[in-house]
């Protein structure tokens, strides 16, 4: 089987190889600082409405509610 992408470069000049390695290498960088940029993101949780440890603790997708039934336990 043929590499059509290959059969097309190897008709191209000097000249138009080059001007395809650039635009391939801009490419190239373009998608790793995307990839960068997303890595680098940090999604803040949402803010529970009031100070509730366990609406906290769910925003950040923790469940403590185990943890809160021992704590109401110990603190009778």
């Amino acid at each position: 089987m043929s590499d059509p992408v290959l059969e097309y470069l190897s008709g191209l000049s000097m000249e138009q190889l080059c001007a395809v390695e650039l635009q391939v290498n801009t490419l190239i960088e373009k998608r790793q600082r995307e990839k960068t940029e997303k890595k680098s993101e940090f999604k803040i949780p949402a803010s529970p409405s009031y100070n509730s440890t366990e609406q906290l603790a769910n925003s950040l997708g923790l469940d403590i509610s185990q943890l809160m039934k021992e704590v109401k336990a110990w603190s009778r």
